[in-house]
């Protein structure tokens, strides 16, 4: 008679390093849907408290809007890296400076959202380059209204 086998004949143990990398990972996806959201909050905040602008947008504007859609998605590829450039921040400063932080942020958005359905990225990606762009240039308005507070120093 065989001996009786008393369970598996490879036990599978955890190593410390799959461990770190487990948690490392659900650590990395938590602080990608934080950003998202909070970035999704913040853009839906600046739509709602941005006034009416589509209105005020001239045929220069609605151009403006194009090339930085059209920066976004079809980005610059540089030599001898896999690094890309776009072009669509100076349209997305020059909405900015014509007609303020909610028609620049919302075409920047937009673009955003297109280029990366079309690169095939993940909607956790997706919802991170989203939120991490609306939450800089939110951050970018805040700080540009904090260096236009009286300094110490100067007359007032």
């Amino acid at each position: 008679m065989a001996p009786a086998r008393r369970g598996p004949i490879f036990t599978t143990k955890t190593s410390r390093f799959d461990r770190l990398k487990t948690a490392t990972a659900v650590t990395l996806n938590r602080y990608l849907a934080l950003v998202g959201a909070l970035g999704v909050a913040l853009l839906a905040q600046i739509a709602t408290m941005g006034g009416w602008w589509v209105g005020e947008m001239s045929p220069v504007h609605w151009v403006l809007f194009l090339f930085l859609v059209i920066g976004e998605l079809m980005p610059i590829r540089l030599a001898g890296s896999d690094d890309e450039v776009t072009t669509s921040s100076a349209f997305s400063f020059a909405l900015l400076v014509m007609l303020g932080l909610a028609p620049a942020v919302l075409a920047q958005a937009v673009a955003s959202l297109l280029a990366d359905i079309r690169m095939g990225k993940s909607w956790r990606s997706t919802l991170f380059n989203l939120g991490q762009r609306n939450l800089s240039s939110r951050l970018r308005r805040s700080l540009r209204e904090f260096s236009e507070w009286p300094r110490w120093g100067r007359a007032c």
